[in-house]
């Protein structure tokens, strides 16, 4: 931690976003609480979301307050005023005092940790004050350290962990591997929560002034390196319309620049009575927060960013749609890409002309279209349910919450 630190310090310099992560802990100050809390601890906006159908689930039983932490800025920045979230904070780095610090003034009656988050002092600290801890949607893979024989700090800490709710079979047998039984095999719960967003009613009169009657092509989270792949495809076919959004909303202007194409930004936009006067842009970028998983369901086809580059975003978000998927080379770590790739719904790409076959399969063949919906709405049948599981299994837990309320 204190070396992440003095990289964060130094990164300050010339990132905001290091900047908000050293003085949004600086500056912030952890009320004490009197009554017992629910804590829910995401790393950023995407475990965020993971957690929220459970969150609904929880307020819908318990009176409690939920207090979030975030240890990303752009989780913190971006969700703290979700009308969910009674209380937002940076989470404290994890050290033995800051955690039990933390710990003291948030009072939780239990906690959930999402998806990988393991903070020993953290875990310890709950576990000493006899906290129910849970980790949810959590995955693990092959040789990361946790399972080495010298991580015996980080494997205690495990071990005190009330239940695991993972996503996958291997999960569970690496857990098993370092004495961890208090496992169950239970999915993702951002099943739950993008079926729950693609039910949500949504319409955007100039989104759909910009598509028209063309074939639509959605390009999530982007960075510059998926770009300079797709960027010869785009050139090369006017025919279809745009719709890119860069995975952090400050780097669309550079996006706009590499692609040297005439094109829009939403703001930008007016509510145009004629649709002729938008007829020779044919890119539309995406410069507001919160819109990209609505937006997949005017795609005929989508490319989901990150798999040239640091790692692979949300492809759960468009398939949810039945929409046919480009992505990367870099999705080894995600269960759900592996699972849509293996189905077909998905299809990795490592160059630009292996870009240009696949995006033409997916928005010209007629039979791959149709069995991409297929099997996108059976695959969805059947991994549903994360968030009913994991309620089953605490409301013990809930309860005892209750009924020592009353005493």
């Amino acid at each position: 931690m204190w070396v992440y630190r003095c990289l964060i310090k130094l990164s300050a310099v010339f990132s905001q976003k290091a900047r908000h992560w050293i003085l949004g802990r600086k500056n912030q100050i952890v009320e004490q609480e009197q009554e017992k809390t629910i804590w829910i601890h995401a790393a950023s906006v995407g475990e965020f979301e993971q957690a929220l159908p459970l969150m609904r689930a929880l307020k819908n039983r318990s009176a409690q307050k939920i207090i979030v932490s975030f240890f990303s800025p752009s989780g913190y920045l971006n969700k703290k005023d979700h009308p969910l979230i009674d209380k937002a904070y940076y989470l404290p780095l994890d050290s033995e005092k800051k955690s039990a610090n933390f710990i003291e003034r948030i009072n939780p009656s239990m906690a959930f940790f999402v998806k990988y988050e393991i903070w020993p002092f953290y875990f310890l600290a709950l576990s000493k004050r006899g906290v129910p801890l849970f980790l949810i949607s959590a995955i693990f893979r092959e040789g990361q350290f946790y399972f080495k024989p010298w991580a015996r700090f980080f494997q205690k800490a495990m071990q005190g962990v009330t239940h695991y709710f993972v996503q996958n079979e291997l999960s569970k047998q690496l857990l098993n591997s370092i004495d961890i039984d208090q496992v169950s095999l239970c999915g993702d719960t951002r099943i739950d929560r993008v079926l729950q967003i693609a039910k949500e009613p949504f319409q955007d009169a100039q989104i759909e002034l910009f598509v028209a009657q063309h074939k639509v092509f959605v390009l999530g989270s982007v960075w510059a390196d998926d770009l300079k792949v797709m960027r010869p495809f785009i050139r090369a076919h006017a025919e279809f319309k745009y719709i890119i959004a860069s995975h952090q909303i400050e780097h669309t202007a550079a996006l706009q620049d590499s692609l040297d194409l005439k094109s829009v930004c939403l703001s930008e936009l007016e509510q145009e009575k004629e649709p002729s006067k938008l007829s020779d842009v044919s890119v539309l970028f995406i410069d507001s927060i919160g819109m990209l998983s609505k937006l997949y369901r005017y795609a005929d086809l989508v490319y989901v960013g990150g798999g040239f580059k640091t790692g692979l975003h949300n492809t759960l978000e468009p398939a949810v749609y039945g929409k046919p998927i480009v992505i990367g080379p870099k999705y080894d770590k995600f269960q759900e890409a592996k699972d849509l790739v293996e189905l077909e719904v998905v299809q990795s790409v490592v160059s630009s002309n292996a870009f240009e076959k696949a995006a033409l399969k997916g928005v010209r063949e007629a039979d791959y279209i149709k069995k991409v919906q297929q099997n996108s709405q059976d695959y969805f049948k059947k991994k549903v349910g994360a968030v009913h599981q994991i309620m089953k299994h605490i409301i013990p837990f809930l309860n005892h919450e209750y009924e020592a309320s009353l005493t």
